[in-house]
């Protein structure tokens, strides 16, 4: 049997409407990013790797930053400046995923710890966990969150925290995630 290429502008099934099978059962199809309509991407991850100690001023809404990309399918997510883009022609419903461990160095207990998604610059969703331990406080607290946003092309998410310990302490910052995908249409 040849290898070729098989050019069309549509296929279809001889009646018009109906399914259409693309290989037998147990071969794979490859499907190159950006081809179907109905996938999931844009799509990207980016992972703070490092703990950062007094990362977060004590109650005050600080930018989480990243220093990798797992992946990111159509470069939206841009490390220099910690956003997601999204790409021209992608507008459409995105799910995102946020996590980070946020605490301090002493058992001061705890008044408020939050997790925000901000869009174009503006609190767009999140969590916050109040008096989460009164006096039993451990040394830190795991913060995830996820969200569905309607997008426009040209929008953008970044992530956002707050520590607030109830002696005034600065926040700690490790495993911080962020990550997100176009939902299929």
């Amino acid at each position: 049997m040849a290898n070729g290429t098989l050019k069309v502008g549509t296929i279809t099934t001889s009646s018009g409407s109906g399914t259409i099978t693309l290989g037998q059962s147990g071969e794979t199809v490859t499907i190159p990013s950006g081809i179907m309509s109905g996938q999931n991407y844009p799509a990207f991850a980016a992972d703070q790797q490092t703990s950062v100690t007094d990362f977060f001023s004590d109650n005050v809404i600080t930018k989480v930053t990243f220093e990798i990309e797992q992946f990111d399918t159509d470069s939206a997510f841009d490390l220099s400046n910690n956003k997601f883009t999204v790409p021209s022609g992608q507008a459409g419903k995105y799910f995102f995923y946020v996590e980070y461990r946020a605490g301090n160095s002493d058992n001061d207990s705890l008044d408020d710890i939050g997790i925000y998604l901000y869009k174009n610059g503006a609190a767009a969703g999140g969590d916050s966990y109040n008096n989460a331990y009164a006096s039993n406080y451990p040394k830190s607290i795991h913060m995830t969150h996820t969200e569905i946003l309607d997008l426009a092309a040209g929008d953008y998410i970044e992530l956002y925290g707050r520590f607030d310990g109830t002696s005034s302490r600065n926040g700690n910052l490790s495993n911080a995630r962020f990550g997100g995908f176009k939902l299929g249409t």
